[in-house]
């Protein structure tokens, strides 16, 4: 069982410099790291599809848990509303809206896992 995989939709990458200094994100506003085309809503999405794709190929892995179902109003570890670090992992939007990592996920979980996954 894969326990709370999941990738931010939102935020701005560091500088190299930002990433060598070891300021933590949430004094940033920003990432250190980030997958494919950053830390974008299409990001989010083709994340889950990758991961997905991962978890299907391997016979141990039983299912998921994805973090988090909707976007946080402020991060929990700044308290800041506008902190990327734990805003923005949502498969809804903060006022309940589906996100398009929301339709990456259903969909994939569908292609991939028929009738096993949630509807």
């Amino acid at each position: 069982m894969v326990q709370e995989f999941g990738y931010s939709g939102a935020g701005e990458m560091m500088t190299p410099a930002e990433a060598a200094s070891g300021i933590y994100p949430c004094e940033a506003k920003k990432w250190r790291f980030g997958w494919g085309s950053g830390h974008t809503p299409m990001a989010q999405s083709e994340y889950i599809r990758e991961a997905f794709k991962v978890f299907a190929s391997k016979p141990y892995v039983l299912g998921a848990t994805y973090y988090n179902w909707r976007d946080a109003l402020k991060c929990w570890q700044c308290l800041q509303p506008d902190c990327p670090a734990e805003t923005a992992w949502g498969l809804l939007d903060r006022q309940g809206n589906p996100k398009i990592s929301y339709e990456g996920f259903k969909t994939s979980a569908a292609e991939i896992f028929g009738n096993a996954a949630i509807a």
